[in-house]
């Protein structure tokens, strides 16, 4: 029997800066750059950025929503279309 998929992902930006070693809140900050004005949540941005654990994008996320430049909020994921909270950068400096 097989099976759909309920959550296509969907192609994101991949920064080129990914290649070296980088700290990860500049992973998720080149990351959300890269994607600006599309939200993702924890768990996508961890995947898609090397990150080891959406906990830790947690840590890095929740401080940038204070931020003008980033918002955090409730609502579909770009990648996997799951509704849940999201960091999306909204305007660069």
């Amino acid at each position: 029997m097989q099976m759909s998929t309920a959550f296509a992902a969907t192609p994101v930006e991949q920064p080129r800066a990914f290649e070296g070693e980088m700290a990860d809140s500049d992973r998720v900050i080149a990351f959300l750059r890269a994607n600006k004005g599309n939200g993702f949540c924890d768990p996508c941005i961890s995947l898609a950025t090397g990150v080891e654990s959406s906990n830790r994008v947690n840590q890095v996320a929740r401080p940038l929503s204070l931020t003008k430049e980033y918002a955090r909020r409730i609502s579909d994921c770009k990648r996997c279309g799951r509704t849940r909270e999201v960091t999306a950068m909204i305007s660069r400096p």
